[in-house]
């Protein structure tokens, strides 16, 4: 996808990554922001990618380790 840049936007359910935080750079948040919205994709058709397990069980991985970023970097209340 590099090359095409696709604008943030937040959606309910998920946490904002709108602002980076100082411990991660330029492109580590630009990738954080990218694999959620990746993540927002799938669950708008997450009955398609069950059926998938390869498919589902990469989303969850993705999922697991986007959380821990976000746990690691920014104040969760």
């Amino acid at each position: 996808m590099k090359g095409l840049m696709m604008k943030y936007k937040p959606k309910k359910g998920f946490y904002d990554l709108s602002n980076k935080p100082e411990t991660l750079s330029k492109k580590e948040h630009q990738q954080i922001q990218e694999t959620q919205m990746m993540l927002m994709r799938v669950e708008k058709r997450k009955e398609e990618y069950m059926k998938d397990k390869a498919a589902w069980q990469m989303a969850q991985e993705m999922s697991a380790k986007l959380q821990q970023i976000i746990l690691k970097h920014y104040q969760v209340d």
